[in-house]
């Protein structure tokens, strides 16, 4: 039997959710325009076995043992469409994990293999769970965009100097 005030309850979250999220795209949207307008040009992302945004690991069936499969988003700072702007992707990879022992302490997993991707979309257009995750890295983001641009600011200074 449904309960009307439990759908009620329902309606009233929902609107609160809606407009928070609102707000939050908000947000979003008035710090994309801030990097636009520093007319910055320069694409990084995050990248990593444990860079994914909702990621879902497991190991499939015929995988060797140190293969897992890695199921998220990634997300990063680029041209989406025709403009400039924090962009996600779906993705599914292979990574392989060191085999145990002495020998994997401190190793990273190394990337296999791409399964499936699909275009970057604009964060803004993501399902609501991405969104909610990708500002806990925005630091880390901001400071992959730094450092992108001083390595292109000294290629750009030496390449200069060769050929002057």
């Amino acid at each position: 039997m449904i309960n009307e005030r439990q759908l009620q309850n329902l309606a009233k979250l929902s609107q609160e959710l809606n407009t928070e999220t609102d707000s939050f795209n908000k947000s979003i949207l008035d710090l994309e325009k801030r990097l636009a307008d520093m007319n910055i040009g320069v694409s990084v992302w995050r990248r990593g076995v444990d860079k994914y945004l909702c990621r879902h690991e497991e190991q499939r069936d015929g995988d060797p043992e140190n293969y897992r499969t890695v199921s998220g988003w990634i997300w990063g700072y680029d041209k989406v469409g025709d403009a400039w702007r924090f962009g996600v992707q779906k993705r599914t990879d292979v990574w392989c994990y060191a085999p145990e022992g002495d020998d994997a302490n401190g190793k990273e997993p190394q990337f296999v293999r791409c399964i499936e991707k699909q275009p970057p979309v604009p964060l803004t257009s993501a399902p609501r769970a991405v969104r909610i995750e990708a500002p806990e890295h925005i630091k880390e983001l901001l400071d992959g965009i730094e450092n992108t641009m001083k390595k292109l600011l000294k290629r750009i200074k030496q390449a200069r100097t060769e050929i002057a």
